[in-house]
């Protein structure tokens, strides 16, 4: 490794330690002195003198430790880095420096060093070493499988003394790279900014200590499940009304819902893409009474896309209808849903505008699609509703459905 130190006036200083067939761990012909007399220098230490190039024995073993001598004319700020590397050093192996002013480590591969110095010579400040002691791994169980749900916890390896873990998340699809700090050693993916269900995960963790993040230990893959979803058992063989409300099983944190309904007489497909997970046979164009329709359930991944569909399940509908569904008919239906205030501090009204006599079905979300609140109303027409007592201070996405019809309302409680 070549290993270079700067300084803000100009001032440059490089020096090489290699691990080399025939060296020894003491001065021999491989080593080579320090002769500048510049304003700025770092060296390897033998015996108490200062080497500008170091070779040492083979094996390599990561318990090394390279003392550093470091001199400066002037005060102020300075910077440490590696210039390039060759050998075992341009793979895997980790380069520390180690600043014994405050113990902590610094991972040259990942950044430079600059640091805070008077004037003078310094030969027990820096050591060069190859094994973190502060590295903490995220639990090595965990690693290389697949999470049960995309919010299933993931935790780092204790490290005693620690003030709190960094955990640095890439994506293997599009190689966005996430950081998010915690105070305890454990994150679910489902925190961060941007996740997705059948997604492979690289994630890293670094600890705080003495008020400093050490570097980033290795990097350990987890995969999210590829989630599927079905009509409820309970459902699936019955005889339906048109208007019946058919449920999915509801799926975590899950923004939508895909169903495919199959008209097993005519195989006449329909796709319903729905914010919540219910559909209604009443949708159809043309629903026809005592037939079979296959109803399958796509789960909406946070791209935009769909996972695969889940196992079918084939209902009938009734042969007759106590009321009667003209669908040929001009009469427009009224739907129109206003909510009031906006932001809230102890609840908010809906105003529900509709000339229909069915049931309104009231779903609240938080941001990361958690239900606060179902609840089912009979209402008239411009009927308010009163909402929200329960929620605490965030952002919440209202679904107001009633039949074929549903509106979704952003609201923000203090």
């Amino acid at each position: 490794m070549w290993l270079n130190v700067t300084d803000t006036n100009g001032g440059f200083s490089q020096m090489a330690i290699g691990y080399i067939e025939g060296a020894t761990q003491g001065v021999d012909a491989f080593d080579g002195k320090f002769l500048s007399d510049g304003t700025i220098a770092l060296n390897s230490i033998i015996n108490n003198t200062n080497y500008v190039i170091q070779g040492k024995s083979l094996p390599f073993n990561a318990n090394d430790v390279v003392p550093l001598s470091f001199k400066t004319a002037t005060a102020g700020n300075h910077t440490i880095s590696i210039d390039h590397l060759d050998g075992f050093f341009s793979g895997s192996q980790r380069i520390f420096l180690k600043d014994k002013t405050n113990n902590n480590l610094y991972d040259l591969k990942a950044a430079s060093y600059t640091f805070t110095s008077d004037a003078g010579t310094f030969n027990n400040r820096f050591e060069i070493v190859y094994i973190n002691v502060n590295q903490s791994d995220v639990q090595a169980s965990q690693c290389g499988n697949t999470l049960s749900t995309v919010n299933q916890s993931i935790y780092s390896n204790l490290i005693s003394g620690a003030q709190g873990y960094r955990f640095r998340v890439t994506d293997a699809t599009t190689n966005q790279v996430q950081t998010i700090d915690k105070a305890l050693r454990t994150f679910q993916l489902s925190q961060l900014s941007n996740y997705a269900f059948n997604r492979t995960y690289f994630v890293e963790v670094a600890v705080k200590k003495n008020n400093v993040w050490q570097p980033f230990g290795n990097a350990c893959s987890v995969t999210t499940p590829i989630v599927t979803t079905k009509v409820q058992s309970s459902q699936c063989g019955s005889t339906v009304a048109f208007s019946t409300i058919i449920y999915a099983d509801l799926v975590a944190l899950a923004p939508g819902y895909r169903f495919r309904i199959t008209n097993l007489t005519t195989n006449v497909q329909s796709v319903f893409d729905r914010p919540i997970r219910d559909v209604k046979l009443s949708l159809l164009s043309n629903p026809q009474y005592g037939t079979n329709y296959s109803i399958e359930v796509a789960v909406k991944n946070t791209d935009g896309t769909y996972l695969p569909y889940g196992t079918s399940c084939v209902v009938t509908t009734s042969l007759t209808s106590n009321t009667k569904i003209d669908f040929s008919s001009n009469n427009e239906s009224i739907f129109n849903v206003t909510a009031y205030p906006n932001p809230f501090n102890t609840t908010f009204s809906l105003n529900v505008e509709s000339n229909s006599s069915e049931l309104i079905e009231i779903n609240s979300y938080d941001m990361v699609g958690k239900q606060i609140e179902s609840k089912k109303v009979t209402i008239s027409e411009n009927k308010t509703i009163e909402i929200g007592s329960n929620y605490s201070s965030g952002i919440y996405n209202i679904i107001i459905s009633q039949g074929d019809k549903n509106q979704v309302i952003k609201m923000i409680k203090n």
